[in-house]
């Protein structure tokens, strides 16, 4: 399914939309120009109405680079990613401005090592060509537009990024935000777990079914035992 990229006027946040969300978009504002010219997502439109400040609307939040999808980031790792930044560039004016201009999401790292290795068995993401690493890239864009991109993860044995709530973009690509949960008693099984199928209050469908796979996952993992 083909994707295009689409960039709001207002937020200067950018999505992949389907082709088919692409052409309903044209045929609103008229061509194509006109819509690449003056597109306006729903933050923009929130921020346009005055039902939203930017700050709200970005606090704590950085989009990938790669799949536009729109992560969780705590002040804290912000910090953290700004004195990386800072060490491997020699430049102390390294800033958010420039951690937002690289940041690449766990997903999209680990899909750019997987498919990297797929395309040169053996080599890293930043071994390959140029033209390599775009149709990498793009592939994985594509994926993120058709709602195809894996869970978030972190490093084993540290913390993993789970996710905490989704939303849809009026049909555009969805925007998973995350947050970091310690994972030092991971093979243990929490209480209640017994039951994948409870409700929680205030679980979105899409937490719901991540929540299930992941806790009858667990189950079997522990009955192998």
């Amino acid at each position: 399914m083909a994707t295009r990229k689409l960039t709001c006027t207002v937020t200067g946040n950018w999505q992949y939309v389907g082709q088919e969300r692409w052409d309903k978009l044209v045929a609103e504002a008229g061509s194509e120009d006109e819509l690449i010219a003056n597109h306006v997502s729903r933050e923009g439109k929130k921020i346009q109405e005055g039902k939203a400040e930017p700050a709200e609307i970005f606090q704590n939040k950085i989009p990938c680079i790669v799949t536009g999808v729109l992560c969780f980031i705590s002040p804290e790792r912000l910090e953290k990613k700004i004195k990386e930044g800072q060490a491997r560039t020699e430049n102390k004016e390294f800033n958010e401005d420039d951690v937002r201009a690289e940041y690449v999401s766990r997903v999209a790292t680990r899909l750019r090592k997987k498919l990297a290795n797929a395309e040169e068995e053996g080599k890293s993401f930043l071994e390959l060509t140029a033209e390599q690493r775009t149709e990498i890239d793009e592939k994985i864009g594509e994926m993120a537009a058709n709602g195809n991109l894996p869970s978030p993860s972190a490093p084993k044995g540290s913390k993993k990024a789970e996710v905490e709530e989704t939303e849809e973009t009026e049909g555009d690509i969805e925007v998973a935000v995350t947050h970091d949960e310690d994972t030092s008693t991971k093979d243990t099984i929490p209480e209640e777990i017994d039951d994948p199928l409870r409700q929680v209050q205030g679980e979105s469908k899409k937490a719901r079914k991540n929540r299930i796979r992941r806790e009858r996952a667990a189950l079997k993992k522990a009955e192998a035992i």
